[in-house]
């Protein structure tokens, strides 16, 4: 079983709440009870439990009498399983004990508890899973989910473990570096794949806001990403020619100030003797800047020795 395929369930009778975590096949007996096998009523309830699939703050409901009732809803993540165990869910005050029946829940999800190293009470149990990293190639537009059970999109791979992400649940943008995928199964009580938990984790992450507009992806990429190959003179020729053109972008950005604009142009006259384009051009294709391909080539020989 996995865990969205678990049930959390609420009964209520007579104001005394009973949490408890259910199969579908096994909620499904409570709801032919409940309905008197009343093909209609059981179609309803059934219904409005997978409705919660859709409408994640949703719970459906089965009446049974004026004392007793049920609400239950499918688990939509390891966050919303928390809080259940905790009793976030329950109508009683958060002074008040929860009241989980362990000796109800199907068996399939107490294994699912295990796999995630949770206790019946919320909590985790201490030192009680396993983590095996996994070879694995990131790509631009996957959705990756971490070990929280949150969601990333990759925006950019920068290398081959730094990656540019954003978070679908509250619409952050980070770099995460040292990004590596795990397989994670509990030390003890495994039983079969689904007790597998695949994930990513990062050494650390670099927030960097909600405005995509603002971050600067070149200077991401020079700080995170892998150095350029540069093998012959024309790809050098191309890298002088990338950075004179972001420089002549930022140059026209007016979102600077003045005083940044004209910083950026003296620099150019410094780093490629002119600031206008078709003079740059002429120089590029006379070897006017070439003399850095050599200095790059010796470094690169010194580093080798």
């Amino acid at each position: 079983m996995k865990l969205e395929e678990m049930v959390m369930v609420i009964e209520n009778c007579k104001g005394v709440e009973t949490n408890y975590l259910s199969s579908f096949e096994d909620y499904v007996e409570i709801v032919a009870k409940a309905c008197s096998d009343s093909i209609g009523d059981m179609a309803f309830c059934v219904r409005e439990l997978f409705e919660t699939k859709k409408y994640k703050e949703e719970w459906g409901e089965i009446y049974v009498m004026s004392n007793q009732t049920y609400h239950a809803k499918f688990c939509c993540g390891e966050s919303e399983l928390r809080g259940f165990l905790h009793g976030y869910y329950n109508g009683n005050s958060r002074e008040e004990s929860v009241c989980f029946d362990e000796e109800r829940c199907s068996k399939d999800c107490l294994e699912v508890l295990t796999a995630y190293g949770l206790r019946t009470d919320g909590h985790s149990m201490f030192n009680s899973l396993h983590y095996e990293a996994q070879e694995r190639a990131f790509h631009r537009g996957e959705i990756l989910r971490n070990m929280n059970g949150n969601d990333y999109l990759v925006l950019s791979v920068l290398d081959r473990k730094n990656l540019l992400l954003y978070a679908q649940n509250d619409g952050q943008i980070l770099v995460g570096v040292g990004t590596t995928y795990f397989i994670r199964t509990p030390k003890k009580g495994y039983s079969s794949k689904d007790s597998e938990i695949c994930g990513v984790e990062w050494s650390y992450g670099i927030y960097l806001g909600y405005d995509i507009a603002k971050i600067d992806l070149e200077k991401l990429k020079r700080e995170y990403g892998k150095p350029e190959a540069i093998k012959n003179i024309s790809d050098y020729r191309s890298s002088i020619k990338r950075k004179f053109y972001k420089h002549q972008s930022l140059c026209e950005d007016m979102d600077l100030s003045e005083e940044v604009r004209l910083t950026l142009a003296g620099s150019m006259d410094k780093m490629f003797l002119t600031n206008n384009k078709d003079t740059f051009e002429d120089y590029l294709r006379k070897g006017f800047y070439d003399d850095g391909f050599q200095e790059k080539i010796e470094e690169k020989k010194e580093r080798s020795r």
